[in-house]
């Protein structure tokens, strides 16, 4: 377990990786609700092998004081596991696929998955039975760019800016 802040969620669940975790539980850090932050990709996250989660301030404080107030030599043995269960109601396949505009490797994907998405679209003898695709362009917030800037190149004043192949804001 560790506290959302000061990093982003790629370099939190590497350094639970590189500790030995085998599952990232991030409490967060402001009183919100979780399910409406996503943890995206940073653009660095290619190679973490463990899972990640975001869970409240309130239930991770929760856990935190459990935790204080057992004898040391317990609180030392204490393990968590989480079970990742997606319920699937209407039998439909849903999937999404998150980018950035700079990600060559989507924009390739999404070039030559064309075809075969026509071919899943009308493969179906049902129409309610099609693939829901929806895609998502992840974008960052420029928090230490100049207004001028800001006005140029981003959204929102800064809060919705697409990066370079530099890793730079552009």
């Amino acid at each position: 377990m560790v506290d959302r802040g000061h990093c982003t969620f790629v370099t939190k669940v590497r350094n639970v990786e590189r500790a030995g975790g085998s599952l990232a539980v991030i409490i967060d850090d402001n009183f919100e609700d979780v399910n409406k932050v996503i943890m995206s990709d940073d653009g660095t996250g290619t190679g973490i092998r463990i899972p990640a989660m975001l869970i409240g301030k309130k239930e991770g404080q929760l856990l935190k004081d459990f935790l204080t107030k057992q004898p040391a030599e317990i609180a030392a043995k204490a393990s968590l596991s989480a079970e990742f269960v997606f319920k699937n109601q209407d039998n439909k396949v849903k999937w999404e696929l998150w980018y950035t505009s700079t990600n060559d490797k989507a924009l390739d994907f999404l070039r030559n998955f064309h075809e075969v998405n026509k071919e899943l679209l009308h493969g179906s003898s049902s129409g309610d039975n099609l693939p829901e695709f929806s895609p998502h362009i992840v974008t960052w917030a420029c928090t230490s760019c100049d207004a001028d800037f800001k006005r140029r190149e981003c959204l929102s004043n800064g809060r919705y800016c697409a990066m370079n192949h530099k890793g730079t804001y552009i």
